[in-house]
């Protein structure tokens, strides 16, 4: 292949495009595993959260339970942080939408449980954040495939 890019042959050009488009692809793929890992985290930890409250409400153990699912919160921001190079274009709505069912569910969750006395809607709010999480995952890794 010739080294200068002088006078490259069309099959020269044409083969140097696929190299970057395969690397741009690669790149863009990797960027999304961070995200994905944090989305799984931030879904596992929160709900185990809201199954400690309904189930176990305030007593030791449902602390204990509550803070063993923040714990899960700390390798996905451990992983996050030094392996995220960016967000690709359409990760941060994908992100902020996530977030927003999340938030959703844990207000829901806490306010109704807390108000209400329904311990219903807890389990409900951790079952819809166990659907909706490895959902945001592979739109994250789809979206970051384009």
């Amino acid at each position: 292949m010739n080294t200068r890019n002088q006078n490259l042959t069309a099959a020269e050009a044409e083969a140097l495009l696929a190299q970057a488009d395969a690397s741009t692809r690669s790149a863009q793929q990797s960027d999304a595993w961070p995200i994905v890992v944090l989305e799984m985290a931030l879904g596992a930890g929160l709900s185990l959260g809201l199954l400690a409250q309904a189930f176990l409400g305030g007593t030791p153990a449902g602390v204990v339970m509550i803070l063993a699912g923040l714990a899960w919160m700390v390798p996905g921001f451990a992983i996050y942080g030094p392996h995220a190079r960016g967000w690709q274009r359409g990760s941060t709505g994908r992100f902020a939408t996530f977030l927003a069912v999340v938030i959703v569910c844990l207000v829901l969750g806490t306010l109704l449980f807390d108000r209400l006395a329904l311990a219903w809607i807890p389990i409900l709010g951790a079952a819809v954040i166990w659907i909706v999480t490895p959902i945001a995952a592979l739109l994250e890794l789809r979206g970051s495939s384009r």
